[in-house]
């Protein structure tokens, strides 16, 4: 009985100050895989009433960052005044890419042994959404990510064969097998095992939509990134229109067009992410 109480009181959220409209906490999941609990961040709308769980979106940071980006980025006004212009009330979970101080890519890793995409989606995103009632089916759900964080949400979209409907790379990277290893040594393992990890090798090897198990994309990168990054982005975003994913059906592929001065800083993101919520929104009631 004290184990068990001590545990919820570990797993119980501690409420931010002040976002109108909106309580904002911070809470913990217990891994059974990874024997601790993992932080997480929520934003959840007030006064919503409907039959259902609410939409979600899960959010992945990038490199170096935490749980708290998307509310660092500004997120939390964009939210406030999405809703107060009529925009769709969803909540917000901003999930944590790093353990003991170490990017986990959001990948299975190979050479640290940390199952990180298979917890991330068995164990964290099923606990928080049964605490909270979100999600609990595709369309209900917006798996996003910036950076390392947008290659994890493809990445994981992937593996998940049909967990999310909507999924959103913001300045997308998706790296070579000769450059992650450089990166991240051992971390995507050899060439058989990082293809299993690539979103791009991935989506090379589908032959129409019909075998995508996600149903909507949203990729873009700013003009002035890294050269680089915007060249395999352009690589992605081809694989995403030869299997037929477009505007015209509410997707948003833009690599370096709609914001050329645009780099991969919090500057960039902080600016775009009205955009971002706004698609969010769109993409649930496609």
């Amino acid at each position: 009985m004290l184990a068990a109480a001590l545990s919820l009181l570990l797993s119980a959220c501690a409420t931010e100050v002040g976002t109108p409209g909106y309580t904002v906490q911070d809470g913990s999941i217990r891994s059974a895989r990874l024997g601790k609990d993992v932080p997480y961040w929520i934003a959840l709308p007030d006064g919503v009433t409907q039959n259902g769980p609410l939409p979600v979106v899960f959010f992945l940071h990038g490199r170096t960052n935490s749980r708290h980006m998307f509310r660092d980025l500004g997120g939390m006004g964009v939210l406030v005044r999405h809703r107060a212009a009529g925009g769709r009330p969803f909540a917000v979970v901003g999930l944590s890419g790093a353990v003991n101080g170490r990017d986990t890519y959001w990948v299975d890793g190979v050479s640290t042994r940390l199952p990180w995409a298979t917890i991330v989606l068995t164990e964290l995103i099923p606990q928080i959404e049964a605490r909270h009632g979100l999600g609990q089916s595709p369309g209900n759900r917006v798996l996003a990510g910036i950076s390392m964080g947008s290659h994890g949400a493809f990445q994981l979209a992937i593996k998940s064969r049909g967990m999310f409907d909507c999924v959103a790379g913001h300045s997308l990277v998706v790296r070579s097998f000769e450059t992650i290893s450089r990166e991240f040594p051992g971390l995507f393992g050899d060439r058989t095992q990082y293809a299993q990890r690539d979103p791009l090798t991935r989506l090379t090897r589908y032959r129409h939509m019909s075998e995508v198990p996600f149903k909507h994309a949203w990729v873009d990168i700013g003009g002035a990134d890294d050269a680089y990054f915007l060249a395999r982005a352009g690589l992605m975003e081809a694989q995403l229109r030869r299997l037929g994913f477009a505007e015209s059906r509410g997707d948003h592929l833009d690599v370096g067009k709609e914001r050329p001065q645009g780099d991969h800083s919090s500057q960039y993101w902080t600016a775009r992410l009205p955009e971002y919520v706004a698609w969010y929104d769109r993409c649930l009631a496609l």
